[in-house]
């Protein structure tokens, strides 16, 4: 585990309508606007007003000068998003600090990274889970296999982070479909799975899942306990279809809202897929896994790495001092 800075960037931003806004994204050298000791709550606090002033110039002014300011700017940008009294300026600052994360001008403080083509699991980062893991999962030269039998599984199975996340993170993932065939009935794939340390196990699950119609989809389950029962209360959303053999899945959490982002095979970026609301309640549990829940049906993915960046110090501690959780859902 090394810390590190992520160097800054300036975002264009071109507005599309009330609320909404498309980036882009160019690497630049340090300017006089991004300095270490940053502007002040009144200077960023006025900013944000004039995200809801009527004039576009200012607002555009504010919006541009906002995301210069990067980092600085983010906690104001979250307070805003929640107790502004103008809708277009709270919707606008919950924009601008997401971007401000996901595109990376956040300073991340620790830049976790495992290569599990050269650090083979079960190790001290990273236990198996699942029924049957130590025959499903294996590790390779090429990464860690997971090669799911024809008999339908149900349970997730896979490997767990032998550590716990709090703050701010960026979690990317590295991955390979070795094998995909539609199944006849229900569905099979492959996703990231995180729990955080909530009275009502609040957990979250980007997964890429192959359906009997052929859709092969991202797709988001955000679940809660309502009255003792697990409910996911993402159900019904609309899925995103994925493409490609290989690729990238992301989970960047700024505040409490998550964005779940895919990189595919030949594309030079992330697109963002699904939009949630997780709860800032620190992740104790960090899960790469597959599952298949139709019979008959072979399944093969591989996982080359995973890389998880935090905004503060003591992002990543001990699973010693968070509680586990097992395959199960």
């Amino acid at each position: 585990m090394t810390t590190r800075f992520v160097p800054p960037f300036i975002l264009t931003a071109t507005l599309c309508g009330p609320a909404m806004a498309t980036f882009s994204l160019t690497a630049v050298t340090q300017s006089p606007e991004i300095k270490s000791d940053g502007p002040d709550e009144k200077t960023i606090g006025a900013l944000i007003a004039d995200l809801g002033n009527e004039s576009f110039d200012k607002r555009d002014k504010a919006h541009k000068r906002l995301l210069a300011i990067g980092a600085p700017a983010v906690a104001l940008l979250r307070k805003a998003a929640v107790n502004n009294s103008d809708f277009e300026a709270r919707e606008r600052a919950a924009q601008l600090a997401e971007a401000i994360q996901e595109l990376g001008l956040v300073a991340y403080r620790v830049d976790f990274h495992h290569d599990f083509r050269k650090q083979p699991v079960p190790n001290k980062k990273f236990a198996l889970v699942g029924p049957d893991a130590a025959q499903i999962v294996k590790s390779e030269p090429d990464g860690l296999r997971i090669t799911l039998p024809t008999e339908k599984t149900g349970d997730a199975i896979g490997v767990r982070a032998d550590f716990a996340i709090k703050g701010d993170f960026d979690i990317t993932v590295h991955y390979e479909l070795i094998k995909a065939v539609n199944p006849a009935t229900n569905s099979t794939g492959f996703d990231i799975y995180l729990v955080t340390e909530s009275s009502n196990t609040e957990a979250l699950t980007f997964k890429r899942s192959i359906r009997p119609n052929g859709q092969d989809v991202y797709v988001c389950n955000r679940l809660t306990t309502i009255e003792g029962r697990r409910e996911d209360t993402y159900k019904g959303q609309p899925t995103v279809p994925a493409k490609g053999k290989s690729g990238h899945l992301r989970i960047v959490r700024v505040g409490p809202k998550v964005l779940l982002s895919a990189q595919e095979e030949g594309a030079d970026s992330f697109r963002v897929v699904h939009r949630v609301n997780l709860g800032e309640e620190d992740v104790k549990l960090v899960r790469l896994s597959a599952s298949s829940f139709s019979a008959g049906t072979p399944f093969d993915v591989r996982f080359r790495d995973i890389r998880i960046r935090c905004a503060e110090a003591d992002g990543i501690r001990p699973m010693s001092e968070a509680k586990t959780n097992s395959g199960k859902k």
